[in-house]
């Protein structure tokens, strides 16, 4: 989710159901007035009943959210009448815990209407503060919501999750929510945190699905460095250069900086075929052809069209964060849906694919990977165990 030319939050999402019908759900939808509006569901006990409950509310969300607009009583009206479906749906006895969100980037804000669903958690200049819901879970008596809003100036994480996540049980006894807001602090992605509550408690022994939602602020404070070039060869090992000289000052090494290293290329190289050289659905016959690399060498800059590299370094707990954004000056590229796929006959026809592999390369070399909704701008994170972040 962009923020005017740069910034902006984006969605970091995990999912452990413990069957193949969850009381979990979820939905994120991006708006036309560049809000961010997010449903997480859960339903009391196992199997079809909370299942069916959790699933017919995301999609009356789903349904409700269409021609939404952004406002106090927009959010409001969306809220109570998905709360109230929610309730006229409920079996006899049944509870159901849910929450509806909308992020405001440009207004630094978050609206919140939480039923019964775990604290909220912000990352705020290095603390961790507990945002409880203002309301008890959804049942058949449904009192007026309660609408909370909160101010974003200095948070870096948004922590939602489901109570599969905080009442697991730890090795060590106890419940893992008392270890939730410093592993918050520690890790960077829900996949780093996972790994963490995985340490901690025997997930094996969880009969709870978990759904974790972290919100993640694109740096907008740390050490910046923008770098530009012409959409050639040359101009792409320029970029590659600088960054990587910023890095190594920086002290990150390894394999970690060896893979972020080999994804930058990649987003260079997606940058230069798709914004400058405008290469698209004609590639695989190009180089069925051996066009392509007579194409790619003969390339000549041209005025004022360039591609763009900011590189971020922010201090984080005694670790780096590091952000790359390129840019490049076309109209955007489409990343192909089968990145997104897991089953075996799509990643065999991935792989031997000749377009969309560079996607692939990406998403498995850093952190995490995104792209605007235009496609020409891509977003690399990539964390780093270092002892000093300065020269």
């Amino acid at each position: 989710l962009q923020h005017a030319d740069h910034g902006g939050w984006l969605v970091d999402l995990l999912q452990q159901p413990r069957d193949i019908m969850s009381g979990d759900s979820y939905s994120v939808v991006r708006t036309n007035d560049n809000t961010l509006l997010l449903f997480l569901a859960d339903a009391m006990g196992h199997g079809l009943s909370a299942s069916v409950t959790s699933m017919l509310a995301t999609a009356f969300f789903n349904y409700a959210v269409q021609g939404y607009s952004s406002g106090e009583l927009e959010f409001a009206a969306l809220a109570t009448s998905v709360m109230n479906f929610a309730a006229q749906n409920l079996l006899e006895d049944e509870v159901f815990s849910g929450l509806v969100l909308e992020l405001d980037p440009q207004r630094k804000s978050v609206q919140l209407a939480s039923c019964g669903m775990p604290a909220l958690l912000l990352a705020r200049n290095g603390r961790v503060e507990r945002i409880r819901g203002a309301n008890p879970p959804v049942s058949a008596f449904l009192p007026p919501l309660q609408l909370q809003r909160i101010n974003l100036d200095g948070v870096s994480d948004i922590l939602l999750a489901t109570d599969g996540l905080g009442d697991a049980a730890t090795r060590e006894g106890g419940a893992y929510r008392e270890r939730l807001s410093t592993d918050l602090l520690t890790t960077a992605t829900t996949r780093e945190l996972f790994a963490q509550y995985s340490c901690q408690s025997d997930d094996s022994q969880n009969d709870d699905d978990i759904t974790i939602v972290r919100l993640i602020a694109v740096a907008t404070e740390g050490q910046r460095y923008c770098f530009t070039a012409p959409p050639t060869l040359a101009g792409l090992s320029y970029l590659q250069t600088q960054a990587s000289q910023q890095l190594e000052a920086a002290g990150a090494a390894g394999e970690r900086l060896d893979n972020l290293e080999l994804a930058l290329s990649e987003a260079l190289l997606n940058a230069f075929e798709h914004g400058f050289l405008r290469m698209g659905a004609d590639k695989p016959r190009l180089m069925q052809d051996d066009a392509y690399d007579g194409l790619v060498m003969a390339a000549a800059p041209e005025q004022g069209v360039e591609i763009s590299l900011e590189l971020i370094l922010v201090p984080r707990m005694g670790r780096l964060q590091v952000w790359l954004e390129v840019a490049d000056p076309g109209s955007g590229f489409e990343v192909p849906n089968r990145c997104d796929r897991h089953d075996r006959h799509d990643r065999k026809s991935a792989a031997t694919a000749t377009a969309g592999r560079g996607f692939m390369i990406m998403q498995r070399s850093v952190d995490l990977v995104r792209y605007n909704p235009a496609g020409n701008r891509l977003l690399l994170m990539q964390m780093f165990d270092v002892e000093t972040t300065q020269n």
